[in-house]
């Protein structure tokens, strides 16, 4: 059984997502992460995109043990290691199984050298890897009570292997496809729960407070494309930066998360209203908040090479901008007309942004039996 889940990109509300009530738009891309599930009688994992190959474990006191005192390959395993021990515990029933993941969204080799490019690959194995345990378990991923308990073991999981950072967009993302508005969940709920010592399951059957996940309508004739700036970039170091920048100058912080948060309210009620004009708007104008809080906070958010993909996809009638945590990975191009997509790729080639092969994808998870 093969379980796949897309990747992301963040469309609008980067940066201002991580403060509760602050709206973001995210959408999922057809760059897919796989994961295969069969039965064994050991557990072991293999991720293709690490070169990590049949690596067993045991469980021992609801805890997963890596068979392996390596430990970069423990390190490797990290966002693995919780997903499979949220599965087990949130299920209470265990066998053994093999897992084998395998992606189009975890980076590229360029020159023989493999590259991230920040289209959300760990938050998407997470996903995959939980809704593979469910299946393998025959447990109907697709009914919407589960997809909520997927979506909740999965940011889980993802929040604290990844250090108690991020928002659980990308894991939306993932979770149920489409074009996503995004709130985020409260992350000090979420740890007073583990300190009370409650269990998994009764977390993630609970309401989540703030946390608001509604799909939009996708516009039939929205252009969507990826820019890579061939620099990968470290969304963890980078939210470090900010947070110092918060303690010390919260007014100013919170001056600019409010004018990302309403811009981001208006390009969503321009496409429930199907305002074309106004939604490219809002993405040129979001791009200039986003270079301005960057300046403030001294965190390097917008990258020479990021402002020239927007400047030039807003030349030819579009508009551009970062997307995720900027400093370096990806930028997205969106417009209406088939000619000014060509013209903003031909440039945007012309200038070393490497197109990637990407579209917005509708679908979330997806079995393949």
């Amino acid at each position: 059984m093969i379980i796949s889940v897309p990747g992301k990109q963040i469309l609008m509300g980067e940066w201002a997502v991580l403060e509760l009530e602050k709206p973001a738009i995210v959408a999922a891309i057809n760059k897919r992460i796989f994961v295969k599930i069969e039965e064994s009688d050991k557990l072991s994992i293999s991720i293709k995109d690490f070169e990590i190959n049949d690596i067993t474990a045991e469980f021992d006191n609801l805890k997963l043990k890596w068979n392996t005192d390596n430990e970069t390959i423990k390190e490797k395993l990290l966002f693995s290691k919780n997903a499979i021990e949220n599965a087990i515990n949130y299920l209470k029933t265990y066998k053994t199984f093999k897992l084998s993941t395998f992606g189009e969204c975890s980076g590229i080799k360029i020159n023989n050298k493999y590259k991230k490019i920040g289209v959300g690959s760990s938050a998407a194995s997470v996903v995959a890897i939980i809704s593979a345990i469910f299946t393998y378990f025959n447990i109907d991923i697709n009914l919407p009570k589960n997809k909520e308990i997927l979506f909740k073991l999965s940011a889980i999981s993802h929040y604290f292997a990844q250090g108690k950072i991020g928002t659980g967009a990308d894991i939306a993302a993932s979770t149920y496809g489409g074009i996503i508005e995004y709130r985020r969940f409260c992350q000090n709920w979420l740890i007073n729960q583990i300190k009370q010592k409650k269990t998994i399951k009764e977390i993630v059957e609970s309401k989540w407070p703030y946390l608001r996940i509604n799909k939009l309508e996708i516009p039939d004739d929205i252009i969507f494309f990826v820019g890579w700036t061939k620099k990968s970039a470290s969304t963890k170091k980078m939210i470090n930066q900010m947070n110092k920048f918060k303690r010390k100058n919260k007014e100013l912080y919170l001056k600019h998360c409010n004018k990302i948060s309403k811009l981001v309210k208006d390009a969503i009620n321009s496409l429930k209203s199907k305002n074309k004009k106004k939604f490219i708007e809002c993405i040129r104008i979001n791009e200039t908040y986003l270079s301005h809080f960057g300046k403030d906070a001294n965190v390097k958010i917008e990258t020479i090479k990021l402002k020239k993909l927007s400047e030039i996809a807003n030349k030819f009638g579009g508009a551009g901008k970062l997307s995720g945590a900027g400093g370096g990975d990806c930028g997205i191009g969106i417009c209406f007309d088939k000619i000014a997509e060509n013209k903003i790729k031909k440039e945007w080639n012309k200038k070393g942004i490497f197109l990637l092969d990407v579209k917005l994808d509708e679908n979330g998870i997806l079995i393949d039996i």
